[in-house]
């Protein structure tokens, strides 16, 4: 690489530095065993290239979600709300046009009632058919 120089006399390199990507999203499992979890539908993407953002490590926290926007045809819903920061509950491994992959390591900071868990159906043992929709907004 080297240094161009500018209409004012100056000279420039063509370099941009992102340090850091956050977002807000959901978790679409969690396996106790493992500690594995996934958050399918979209990869993180860069906000001003929309493209994928290769990590190679990040951390999960906990969220506050202020609303939540339902999608229509041809255009996403989204989620909104505030990051907490604290405490780290976990680490993201992978993210991929898909969705991002991690460990979760401390789940007693999201409140799951492990007596009230669901068992995740293994590709050749989905059907079409009616489905039931899980969520939790609250923390509590």
């Amino acid at each position: 690489m080297s240094a161009v120089k500018a209409t004012d006399n100056t000279f420039k390199i063509g370099l941009w530095v992102r340090d850091a990507a956050a977002g807000v999203g959901t978790a679409s499992f969690y396996e106790p065993k493992s500690g594995k979890f996934a958050a399918l539908g979209h990869g993180i993407t860069d906000i001003d290239t929309e493209k994928l953002i290769d990590i190679s490590s990040g951390d999960v926290v906990t969220a506050n979600i202020l609303s939540v926007v339902k999608g229509e045809n041809g255009e996403p819903g989204k989620i909104q709300g505030t990051i907490e920061g604290e405490p780290t509950i976990g680490t993201i491994y992978k993210n991929t046009q898909y969705g991002i992959y991690g460990n979760l390591k401390n789940v007693g900071a999201l409140f799951v009632d492990k007596n009230n868990l669901y068992k995740i159906a293994l590709r050749n043992e989905i059907e079409i058919g009616d489905a039931k929709l899980i969520s939790t907004l609250e923390n509590r």
